[in-house]
């Protein structure tokens, strides 16, 4: 199948179904375009390398192509590039983070862990009650607004992604926290 006449959301569609080929051609159109935000970003001191960003851009955009929804009114573009720039931002700031971490707080953070193991089951099946709760007592928009939320993206970003009003999105999350306030 040629995939260079059909749009970059016919081929997200394509990829979402298991058509790898489509999957690589949106990969090739948006090659440039991940190379230009990577480069953007200049080292410090061997924080990181723009090979490493280039693979986070990557990484977003497949996660793109498996998050697009065409419904929500945006463009797959404008998806894929607010995707891709905020994976690699996060990637540079989890750098930047590591290389501010004092040596004594290492040193914490890598002690070994005092939980028992009836604790991390208790906080597991707490979790995924949690989260059968969210599945079950969220609507669409609150359980995709608190997603983007919680990755990062701001009110009007994930309005933007969603195809509606930033009030929209802060009603949602608005409900989804009275919601999660049962759990307190």
């Amino acid at each position: 199948m040629l995939t260079e006449q059909f749009t970059d959301e016919q081929l997200c569609a394509l990829a979402q179904a298991g058509d790898t080929a489509a999957a690589n051609r949106l990969a090739a159109r948006y090659i440039s375009l991940i190379r230009a935000r990577a480069s953007a970003y200049k080292p410090v001191s061997g924080s990181f390398d723009r090979e490493d960003l280039g693979q986070e851009g990557f990484i977003g955009l497949i996660g793109a192509i498996n998050r697009y929804n065409p419904e929500c009114g945006a463009s797959f573009r404008t998806f894929a590039v607010l995707t891709i720039d905020r994976r690699i931002t996060d990637a540079v700031r989890a750098s930047l983070r590591k290389r501010q971490v004092p040596d004594s707080a290492k040193a914490d953070c890598d002690a070994p862990s005092h939980d028992s193991p009836e604790s991390t089951a208790i906080m597991r099946d707490t979790i995924a009650r949690i989260e059968q709760e969210l599945r079950t007592a969220t609507s669409d928009i609150e359980r995709r607004s608190l997603m983007l939320h919680l990755s990062g993206y701001s009110y009007s970003e994930a309005a933007e992604i969603l195809g509606c009003s930033v009030k929209s999105v802060e009603n949602a999350l608005s409900r989804v926290r009275r919601k999660l306030n049962r759990f307190k």
